[in-house]
């Protein structure tokens, strides 16, 4: 297998449960293998270790995203027992769920390069914990979401900033149900805005992407979550 088609298996996802001076962890959390999406496991993973160059972004607000210092990571209120709900809507804590990219595939060293995260639900306007009143749900709820997920892999042809999307030719979609890559027969628009964009260790912008990039994209819909570009 090569590195372009396991690059997946650096995302995780799931719900921020504690954060300490350097490390946190995630309950109800996955990954991916061989390019398809574990059962989510709701007990607490192991700890992923932030550091000074991790990249953390809050995107509760998806129209104004605040990168997050990682010191102001560990000393705000992040954590789950930190953001005891307000109202008497859903759960009794409002968690941030986050997605994110270790630095390598075999997830060794459980060190992040980035994280995104949004308050009560991982993509834009999902409100998990107030439409729920179970936390034994919250797995489901992140389960059905997963099966609306799109890997998608093409050539860069070009970026379009006025509708903030990419544009891929010679694009390949995975089909779990026959387990391998379909080709598109027509080109694919995926929309960029609060992606995190990865080129081998290194987070980077659109403004760093050019025509003939190699790229890899997890997607819900046209929406990227995460944007990875082949290095040479």
């Amino acid at each position: 297998m090569t590195k372009t088609e396991n690059i997946f298996e650096r995302v995780y996802l799931g719900a921020i449960e504690t954060v300490g001076g350097n490390y946190f962890t995630i309950r109800n959390w996955s990954t991916i293998d061989d390019n398809e999406w574990n059962d989510v496991d709701d007990s607490a993973s192991d700890r992923f270790f932030y550091h000074t160059n991790t990249v953390i972004n809050d995107i509760s607000d998806f129209d104004d995203p605040e990168t997050i210092k990682p010191s102001n990571f560990f000393h705000d209120e992040y954590a789950r027992t930190e953001n005891k709900g307000k109202d008497d809507e859903g759960l009794e804590y409002e968690r941030y769920y986050g997605i994110m990219v270790l630095k390598d595939t075999d997830g060794a060293s459980r060190s992040v390069i980035a994280l995104n995260m949004n308050h009560k639900g991982l993509l834009e306007n999902q409100n998990i914990d107030d439409d729920i009143t179970d936390i034994d749900d919250i797995a489901g709820e992140l389960e059905e979401m997963l099966e609306d997920m799109f890997l998608t892999r093409g050539v860069l042809d070009s970026v379009d900033e006025t509708w903030e999307r990419i544009k891929l030719t010679d694009s390949n979609d995975w089909f779990s149900s026959v387990a391998e890559w379909r080709s598109n027969a027509v080109d694919t628009y995926v929309e960029y805005e609060n992606a995190i964009i990865i080129k081998g260790n290194d987070v980077i912008t659109v403004d760093d992407l050019n025509p003939g990039d190699n790229i890899s994209v997890l997607r819900n819909d046209e929406k990227a979550l995460v944007i990875f570009v082949e290095s040479e």
